[in-house]
């Protein structure tokens, strides 16, 4: 069956620590949410980090289910045998008539620009430099885990891992922005909807309003590339326009062509996205920019880069 096939290393001491005393907790018993990723973990071998949640904390709430999302240590996502059976195991412990269902995580994944600035005397050089920066970030990545459910991203933790991560370096400034996909069905008209799990940062407070009244606001979003039905030779994005609309446009040149300026909506203070309706024909395989702290390995779909200043607590 899929743990035997799906095995993996003896678990770490500090995993032990962790885990040992909240399974003994729970006695085997399904009977919190938390009961149920502990129990998902132990049956499941090929689950990294587990998180449930019970349907009455959904909104409209739905009574008598409990989710469960697993992140698996190959970074796929579960199909829909291997979610069956997994909630099936899952009865078998649950003290009350609650229905285990097994979604998808929804990823998003954090995506940082670093500014190093260094003494050239001090006997580095810049490519040293940058290597070393990017092994204090994967270092930074596995002390946090970051990759795990319910971490959180610390700024400022980030920006001293990354002053520490050689002597020559004397100061560092990270643009941080985060980064979630839409995965289209291609050749279909449908909304494509994400939620970036937090407040979106506003470019000018002072000027809301609208457009058409002449105010300019800085736009917080900007996708991939994609083609639709009816331009099919066109490699476009979207973008907002600072007030809550998504307008879609290509290059050519130095200059944007709109081609839709009612493309989509934003809601900044719930960091809602929705694009469409729109018949997408094409993305191509985006993955993660190369330093972003990866969630999964990789996707395809168009990626929607959200400018935020203020990230959500749990990924």
């Amino acid at each position: 069956n899929h743990r035997a096939q799906l095995g993996s290393d003896a678990e770490s001491i500090e995993s032990i620590k962790y885990n040992a005393p909240r399974y003994y907790s729970s006695q085997y018993r399904a009977v919190t949410a938390q009961d149920y990723a502990l129990i998902t973990q132990r049956i499941y071998n090929n689950a990294d980090s587990v998180v449930a949640y019970g349907g009455d904390s959904l909104n409209p709430p739905i009574y008598g289910k409990v989710f469960i999302a697993i992140k698996t240590k190959t970074g796929s996502l579960l199909n829909d045998a291997t979610k069956k059976e997994i909630a099936a195991d899952l009865r078998k412990y649950a003290m009350a008539s609650i229905d285990p269902v097994v979604v998808d995580p929804d990823n998003i994944y954090i995506y940082t620009k670093p500014f190093v600035l260094y003494d050239t005397g001090a006997g580095s050089s810049s490519s040293q430099i940058k290597t070393n920066v990017q092994n204090a970030i994967n270092q930074w990545a596995s002390q946090t885990q970051i990759n795990n459910f319910n971490s959180t991203f610390r700024g400022q933790a980030y920006e001293k891992a990354i002053t520490l991560a050689d002597s020559a370096i004397s100061d560092v400034s990270v643009q941080t922005t985060i980064l979630k996909y839409i995965n289209p069905n291609s050749n279909q008209t449908n909304t494509y909807c994400i939620s970036t799990g937090g407040e979106l940062y506003n470019s000018a407070p002072s000027q809301d309003g609208n457009a058409a009244s002449g105010c300019t606001k800085e736009p917080v979003i900007l996708s991939g590339t994609f083609r639709t039905a009816d331009r099919p030779g066109i490699d476009q994005q979207f973008e907002d326009d600072g007030y809550g609309n998504i307008k879609t446009f290509y290059n050519t040149g130095n200059k944007k062509v709109y081609t839709n300026n009612a493309a989509g909506t934003v809601n900044y203070a719930t960091g809602q996205v929705c694009f469409g309706p729109i018949n997408i024909i094409g993305a191509g395989i985006d993955t993660p920019p190369t330093g972003s702290v990866s969630i999964t390995d990789s996707t395809t779909g168009v990626g929607t880069i959200v400018d935020a200043t203020q990230l959500p607590t749990g990924l």
